[in-house]
């Protein structure tokens, strides 16, 4: 996978973990739909990108990733001052 291959301090390491870690809303999927994404699909997207950016190998385990960034976002949720 290309962005298990990118330099740690390559600018677009992000976007690329962003790109392959989605969920909703991915490039790939058989149906492509032009609905703008709800705001629980783009934490929970975003939450799958910071954690694929802290263990790489969770890219390849989606099974595995999927579980995790829901419970960060539910944390997320449940967290104080926050804007959701």
């Amino acid at each position: 996978m290309e962005a298990l291959a990118l330099p740690q301090d390559d600018p677009l390491r992000v976007e690329h973990f962003r790109l392959f870690s989605r969920f909703y809303g991915r490039f790939d999927a058989k149906r492509h739909s032009d609905r703008t994404l709800t705001r629980h699909e783009c934490v929970v997207n975003e939450s799958a990108a910071q954690l694929c950016l802290l263990r790489p190998d969770l890219l390849t385990r989606r099974d595995q990733l999927f579980p995790l960034a829901r419970k960060v976002k539910k944390l997320y949720i449940q967290t104080p001052n926050t804007s959701m």
